[in-house]
């Protein structure tokens, strides 16, 4: 009974608007997804799981961090002092978690070309996340590695065969039980100095649920801190204009440059891969297909991150906002929002430039083909879109509407589909194109407005 109700506690206790319209957003996915794919593939339970796994896995994932990291805060020193069994029963309901995280999984693994495998690599990385979660941190090695080793798997299909060989298959599932054993007992540990100690890193780890946290974390003693000194020094020498100071007095995330360094490291990574590829005999035919397909959703999740970042940074620098309020050549209040929403669009619209010329070098060095381009080209469209979510009425807290969410998503969702199906036809792929393009810049225009009709922005929340 208290395994079920800390299970139940650790993923829906605390579920909030945007864990909602996560669910039900990856559910419709899912669905929209399953159906298209058992109508285009004659195999219609295999179309199904291609169509349906990838969502599933994702919710499943979520969930599962959602779970560690509250299993792991309810079984504090404390709690375990007080509630006899209280970590016996936290390990009972983190094995039922692992299983319904994995169920959710198959529909992937099912679909995927590694097959069991997949599983296997699957099942050791939910374990590394999971550990990472409760506060151990070489949880994080373990599930990047897997991670690793899958991509390998899939783009070298030389090396396949030795992988899904039946002893090496053994080995994984052997090393999977021993993870989850060692993983159990690390994350959940019975009490003693070692749990005390988890602490701390369990707050850092929960902290990636939110960026403006995550940031705090990360900058408190200076690591992230250099290229904004170095900026807000330069600035204050050559007499910047008003609203990139504006910018710099809301934080380390905020500054144009935040994220450049991510875009570098993509540019030398994509650059090495071909002839790192044909030094070590590998094939390198169809790199695009190959190896685009997995870099693409981090192109995805970086564009909406640097876009999405502005609205949970200024909303957690109210105070230093105040003190913006008090400085001599701040805009006036009448233009504050204008001159604010200005920086914020264009930065997120610079950034999104960038990415975008990052995106298509990459598909020309690899030799990408015409659909190749022009998939990239719809990708970034759609990846537009999340430059309207840097602009917001500032003066109240966050609310997002999970109806416009699901509606939202579900139309990008739908083009994107759409455009691979048809991408054949070079008219209707321009008029889909231009389609998503539009809905992009309405949906930019809408957030536009939205904030130039709020009140004064500064101190954030103020009218929550």
């Amino acid at each position: 009974m208290i395994a079920r109700t800390i299970f139940w506690q650790a993923v829906f206790g605390n579920a909030g608007k945007y864990d909602k319209a996560a669910t039900i957003t990856l559910l419709l996915f899912a669905g929209v997804g399953a159906l298209l794919g058992a109508w285009i593939n004659e195999q219609r339970l295999l179309g199904a799981c291609e169509g349906s796994g990838l969502m599933l896995a994702t919710l499943a994932g979520l969930y599962w961090l959602r779970f560690a990291t509250g299993a792991a805060t309810q079984n504090s020193p404390a709690n375990a002092a007080l509630v006899p069994r209280l970590t016996s029963h936290a390990r009972s309901a983190a094995i039922m978690a692992w299983l319904l995280t994995m169920a959710l999984m198959l529909p992937f693994c099912f679909s995927s070309r590694l097959g069991v495998l997949s599983f296997v690599l699957l099942s050791i990385g939910v374990t590394g996340a999971g550990m990472y979660r409760a506060g151990r941190e070489d949880g994080l090695v373990v599930a990047v590695l897997a991670m690793l080793l899958y991509v390998v798997a899939v783009n070298w299909p030389s090396l396949r065969p030795a992988l899904v060989s039946a002893p090496l298959l053994a080995v994984g599932a052997t090393a999977s039980l021993a993870c989850g054993w060692f993983g159990l007992r690390a994350a959940f540990p019975r009490g003693g100095e070692a749990h005390w100690a988890l602490l701390d890193k369990q707050r850092k780890a929960s902290a990636l649920d939110n960026l403006s946290n995550w940031d705090e974390v990360l900058t408190k003693d200076g690591r992230r801190n250099r290229v904004y000194s170095f900026l807000l020094k330069r600035y204050g020498r050559i007499g910047a204009g008003k609203s990139t100071m504006l910018m710099m007095g809301l934080g380390p995330g905020m500054h144009s440059f935040h994220y450049g360094y991510v875009v570098l490291v993509a540019i030398v990574l994509g650059l090495l891969v071909k002839p790192v590829a044909v030094w070590l005999s590998l094939p390198v035919d169809n790199l695009v297909n190959n190896i685009g397909v997995h870099l693409m959703g981090g192109v995805v999740g970086l564009v909406a991150t640097t876009a999405i970042r502005f609205a949970i940074t200024i909303r957690a620098t109210a105070g230093e906002q105040a003190l913006l309020m008090l400085t001599p050549g701040m805009p006036r209040k009448p233009v504050l929002n204008r001159e604010l929403g200005r920086r914020l669009l264009g930065t997120a619209l610079t950034e999104w430039a960038v990415v975008c010329l990052t995106a298509f070098a990459l598909v020309a060095v690899w030799g990408g083909d015409r659909f190749a381009f022009q998939n990239t080209a719809m990708l970034m469209a759609a990846c537009l879109v999340a430059a309207g979510f840097s602009l917001d009425d500032y003066a109240r807290k966050a609310d997002v509407s999970i109806v416009g969410a699901i509606l939202l998503s579900a139309w990008i969702a739908i083009m994107l589909f759409s455009s691979l199906i048809l991408v054949e036809s070079q008219l209707t792929w321009w008029i889909m194109f231009s389609a998503m393009l539009g809905s992009a810049l309405l949906h930019i225009r809408m957030r536009w407005q939205r904030m130039m009709q709020a009140p004064l922005a500064f101190p954030a929340v103020r009218l929550a």
